[in-house]
């Protein structure tokens, strides 16, 4: 090697990091299929156990819920996600219940908050530009209309 010319010797060293590049591409997919292999074991005991398939359902119905916020903040691959997911609910399940029970109870707010707001505008803008009609009937309107 120390006869070649230096182009010759970039070119053989270019080809050594590319192959410990692959190398290291080779070993990490087959610690990935290896892990999925074992995941799936598990499913697999966990599904002939003869446990309750409701809450494996579940779990299967939180891991491609919560998969696709984790495709979508960290940008990984569906796999992935589902495993992380998997992980956190393993982890934290009452978290993660907690915090779905949370957002159910703000979205009902939100869902009514603006309906109300609309209703109040509407009250006050009949008081204001109609004072002898009676502003109760056309904020409820607004009120009801507002969940079409």
């Amino acid at each position: 090697m120390a006869e070649a010319t230096i182009v010759v010797q970039l070119v053989m060293l270019l080809l050594a990091a590319a192959s410990v590049y692959s190398w290291s591409i080779v070993f990490h997919k087959r610690a990935v299929i290896s892990r999925a292999r074992a995941d799936f074991v598990r499913f697999e005991t966990e599904f002939w156990s003869g446990g309750d398939l409701a809450a494996l359902y579940k779990s299967i119905e939180a891991l491609n819920e919560f998969g696709y916020i984790f495709i979508a903040i960290e940008g990984c691959s569906l796999c992935l996600a589902c495993r992380s997911v998997f992980q956190l609910l393993e982890r934290k399940g009452a978290q993660v219940g907690t915090n779905k029970m949370v957002g159910g109870i703000l979205s009902l707010i939100i869902s009514f908050s603006i309906p109300s707001l609309c209703a109040v505008i509407c009250f006050a803008w009949v008081t204001i530009e109609h004072g002898d009609v009676m502003p109760l009937w056309p904020a409820v309107a607004v009120f009801a209309s507002a969940f079409l």
